[in-house]
């Protein structure tokens, strides 16, 4: 009894993918990139960026110009997890793209300065994750019919709703559990810099995502 008792306790500590619910389908991104909140930037390629990458809020307000490094095709992260000092998250050409057309249209440019900035800070100061979910996310969830069952809806879209879609747009890609795991910040890298970005198994499973996501961008 007590074996069983402890197993079912380590079952609990096992740290989900991602937290449960739904994921958008490919016809709902492509509605919630038309909608009227999200089309304008930097909102777009806020959006683009989170379903490219399955970042969290915390990892896309701290993300600065100078970790954008088109050159050797790489994303640095600061990472939240106690495990890593830092992550070298695959920079696919196609996002490298979004990113850099909106750097050209936005003021802060340069190396220090914060990718996306609050509009009354300037370059230092982050954009307010919590409001652009509840002002715009969530109610283009509403418009586009995200998370609902007989008509009614039952979750409200958020940035955990895109890193989810991301979660099963790799898994429908044939990633295996192991480089989900990696690609979501979830599990222990073999060294505390965690350069994933140079390993091909994980690079190709991420393209192919990012090969979906910009797909649907460019047609919308």
């Amino acid at each position: 009894m007590r074996r069983k008792k402890n197993r079912q306790k380590a079952g609990k500590a096992r740290k989900p993918a991602v937290r449960a619910g739904e994921a958008l389908t490919v016809e709902q991104f492509g509605r919630l990139l038309q909608h009227r909140l999200i089309k304008t930037e930097p909102y777009r390629s806020m959006v683009l960026l989170a379903a490219c990458t399955g970042l969290t809020p915390s990892e896309l307000s701290v993300l600065k110009w100078r970790d954008v490094d088109r050159i050797n095709g790489k994303l640095y992260l600061c990472s939240p997890t106690p495990w890593a000092l830092s992550t070298a998250f695959p920079l696919s050409a196609g996002l490298e793209d979004i990113l850099f057309k909106w750097k050209r249209r936005s003021r802060s440019k340069r190396p220090d300065d914060l990718v996306f900035t609050s509009h009354h800070g300037g370059s230092k100061l982050p954009f307010d994750s919590t409001s652009v979910e509840k002002d715009r996310l969530e109610q283009a969830g509403i418009d586009i019919g995200y998370g609902k069952v007989s008509g009614k809806p039952i979750e409200h879209l958020g940035w955990h709703s895109l890193r989810r879609s991301y979660a099963n747009w790799l898994t429908a890609a044939g990633a295996s559990s192991t480089v989900l795991m990696r690609l979501l910040r979830l599990t222990t890298p073999p060294c505390p810099i965690d350069d994933m970005a140079s390993e091909p198994p994980i690079r190709e499973a991420n393209s192919k995502v990012v090969d979906l996501v910009i797909s649907i961008h460019q047609t919308r």
